[in-house]
């Protein structure tokens, strides 16, 4: 009886200690977490190490590459905080002032700016951490520097930091933005020169001292430090020495400093427990990538002591083998088993280990070899497009209409009309091929293809020709972003992980093509139908109008969010004027909220859908339902300042301008001429609409809608060219 009184007792302590200290029984099985940053260092430089015999641990790792995107610029003040916050975040220079408590000069000025004495000897201080409080606070970015710290303060984790990247008299000392808390402490940590040895052989004569960096790591992982956060600075020290240096000596001196990091992180792998993560980062690129517009930075993961291969992900970009800067922290917090506050909006990082080394070299080579040509590809379409459209208008005005010249440049211009519009369509096709084309090539192949296929359609006439167009502008790009997107991801036209504006789903130029081509194609289809068979029509356009729109809000197809209002409203417009309801306030109200009540159940599904699988809408819609009006104001403050910047900068605003003109030209001075044509193609007319009203919407809601807004406007304001040239000229190609 004693014994069974005894063993309960014994179950009632332990559930005590489980339930009053849960956070010190969980940790004495907790994983430990290394993360290591290499300034400096490029995907280049990794490749070579990963097809190096004598570095064999690399071909264990899970490799990728990181999106170095920050709230302001790519300096790596800014990057080693935004890794730090989980949030894309603007960094100061004065991050760089980090001190030992035990160096005088830190603790003093700490005590002059904070009125704290600071912490005990063996911590870290960084004195000025209230200019990165304020610099965030005004620019609204949503970044709490210190967060990591706090929560691991919470929860009693260890954490220490080691390394730095001074030189001579100037510290340079960043990686404690990442392990330390609000008030800008590191409970432990070695950053002064004590890291550091001397080399009389190397530029300012001072290098890592390797030797003590391994002796603290050892001391705190016995000590059951859970994460340990190294900067080893050696090629920061060496790239401001560059202008100075011969480049056959800096080249040499490069190649024996990346061999000793990557010997370092075989000593870590060979030092790492079974459960133990190693993340090796590198937060600022070498100025040479910059000027080759390689803008990714390498990301490499090993999970235990053998490494498991494959490539980094995340839910942030969907995307094998990249990861974006704002995963870093959710990911340290995840492998140390604490949930992810919702400030952070990156998304842990995970293996995939369908992913070769051979598969991720080819793609990081594709991103890259697009990044640096799209706009060789896509500045001389927006130019061409531009002429064009001038031309066309030029002698839709022009005296002596019946000259040979004139009816050889309208011959030509009604050939270059629906080529322009097909271009979208062929980008999406050439991106099936693996061949990595030269832009003067891919132009050429755009302009044959472009032209031989438009000189076969304009043959069935205006309607079918057109409509033609429109279908083979949707209908693939709908069926591409279902079946994984992979050719979107591939497109001069798809979304840019480099620039980090977006991962998956359908971007602005695509939605733009989709909004415009989709309006066209079935007002043509209208003008063939809307007649014999209304109500076949009206219900064919319902159909696809609900799936399309579906298609934006589905967080696995086209996740987008702007798309579903921009959609609702041309579509709403457009199903109105086929149907023949009038466009009135008692009709018009009444599908206002029906649409808005559409929008609402496609935005909810996306908040119910579970949190791995769940798109940025979905995370957007949590922090609405939650009542965090202050995120969903720096949202809507961010997409109007892209907008901003896109209109007085991108060739696509230049292009939306000039077709806004042109179109305003033609109603007012060429009224006459347009308004017969529109008479004759009622169905064709009420597109229009759709496309102008949809393009509005676009400019309204979407952070680049200028960019939507101006592939759309085209599928209407082309074909009506066409249309007027054909009928002023009486081409053949008019014929029906």
């Amino acid at each position: 009886m004693k014994q069974k009184h005894v063993g309960v007792l014994l179950f009632a302590w332990i559930s005590a200690l489980f339930i009053l200290f849960p956070h010190f029984v969980v940790a004495q099985n907790r994983s430990d977490v290394f993360l290591l940053f290499l300034n400096q260092v490029s995907l280049d430089d990794i490749h070579k190490l990963c097809g190096n015999a004598r570095y064999p641990w690399f071909s264990k790792a899970a490799i990728g590459e990181m999106n170095m995107r920050t709230a302001t610029g790519m300096k790596d003040i800014h990057s080693y905080l935004t890794i730090g916050t989980g949030v894309r975040s603007a960094g100061s220079e004065w991050a760089r002032q980090a001190y030992e408590s035990g160096e005088q000069e830190g603790k003093n000025i700490y005590r002059q700016y904070t009125g704290n004495a600071g912490e005990s000897r063996d911590s870290v201080i960084l004195p000025y951490y209230a200019v990165l409080h304020k610099i965030n606070k005004d620019k609204n970015t949503g970044a709490v520097p210190g967060i990591v710290g706090n929560i691991l303060d919470k929860e009693k984790i260890g954490r220490a930091v080691i390394g730095n990247s001074d030189m001579e008299d100037k510290r340079n000392r960043l990686a404690p933005l990442l392990t330390m808390n609000e008030k800008g402490v590191s409970p432990l940590g070695r950053v002064g020169d004590e890291t550091l040895m001397e080399d009389p052989l190397f530029p300012g004569g001072m290098r890592t001292n390797d030797a003590f960096v391994r002796q603290q790591i050892r001391k705190w992982k016995a000590q059951g430090v859970n994460l340990v956060v190294v900067e080893l600075g050696d090629l920061a020290r060496l790239s401001r020495s560059r202008e100075v240096l011969e480049s056959a000596r800096y080249g040499q001196l490069r190649e024996e400093s990346l061999a000793r990091m990557a010997d370092f992180i075989g000593w870590v792998v060979d030092n790492m427990d079974n459960d133990d993560k190693l993340l090796v980062l590198s937060p600022s690129l070498p100025a040479q990538i910059g000027k080759e517009k390689k803008g990714m930075a390498p990301a490499l993961l090993w999970e235990g002591r053998g490494g498991t291969g494959g490539a980094v992900t995340s839910n942030t970009t969907r995307q094998p083998g990249i990861i974006a800067n704002i995963d870093i922290a959710p990911s340290i917090l995840s492998w140390l088993g604490l949930p992810v506050p919702r400030t952070m909006k990156g998304m842990p990082i995970r293996t995939d280990a369908s992913v070769d080394n051979k598969t991720f070299w080819q793609t990081v080579e594709r991103i890259n070899y697009i990044y640096s040509s799209r706009p060789a590809v896509l500045y001389p379409y927006v130019l061409a497009v531009v002429a064009v459209l001038l031309l066309a208008t030029v002698l839709l005005t022009s005296i002596g209409r019946g000259s040979s010249i004139r009816r050889i440049l309208s011959v030509l211009l009604c050939l270059a009309l629906p080529s322009i519009l097909l271009v979208p369509f062929l980008l999406l096709v050439f991106s099936f091929f693996p061949l990595l084309m030269a832009p003067p090539l891919l132009l050429l192949l755009l302009t044959l293809a472009g032209g031989a296929l438009a000189g076969i359609l304009q043959r069935w006439g205006f309607a079918t020709c057109f409509l033609s167009i429109g279908f083979l502008n949707w209908i693939p790009v709908l069926l591409d972003g279902m079946t994984g997107g992979v050719l979107i991801e591939r497109s001069y036209l798809g979304f840019d992980p480099v620039i980090g504006a977006r991962y998956y789903g359908i971007g602005n130029e695509y939605m733009g093509v989709v909004l415009g081509s989709s309006l066209l194609s079935l007002s043509l289809l209208g003008e063939k139908w809307g007649k014999r068979r209304r109500k076949a029509f009206v219900s064919l356009c319902a159909f696809l109008f609900a799936f399309i729109i579906f298609y934006m809000a589905w967080p696995g197809w086209g996740s987008k969010a702007g798309g579903v209002f921009v959609f609702l409203a041309a579509f709403s417009c457009v199903f109105l004027l086929f149907t023949g309801i009038p466009v009135k306030g008692r009709y018009t109200l009444p599908a206002f909220f029906l649409a808005l009540l559409a929008a609402c159940g496609l935005f909810w599904m996306n908040d119910w859908i579970a949190d791995p699988k769940q798109s940025h809408i979905g995370r957007a819609v949590h922090e609405l339902l939650l009542g965090d009006w202050e995120e969903i104001g720096r949202m809507v403050h961010r997409k109007l300042a892209m907008n901003g910047r896109l209109l007085l900068s991108s060739a696509w605003s230049r292009l939306f301008i000039v077709s806004l003109l042109i179109s305003g030209f033609l109603l007012s001075f060429h009224w006459n001429q347009v308004r017969p044509l529109l008479e004759e193609h009622l169905y064709f007319m009420k597109g229009i609409k759709g496309i102008a009203v949809g393009a509005a919407a676009a400019l309204l809601v979407n952070d680049s809608g200028i960019i939507a807004a101006a592939l759309a406007v085209l599928y209407g304001l082309l074909p009506l060219l066409y249309k007027l040239l054909c009928h002023q000229t009486k081409s053949p190609a008019d014929r029906q």
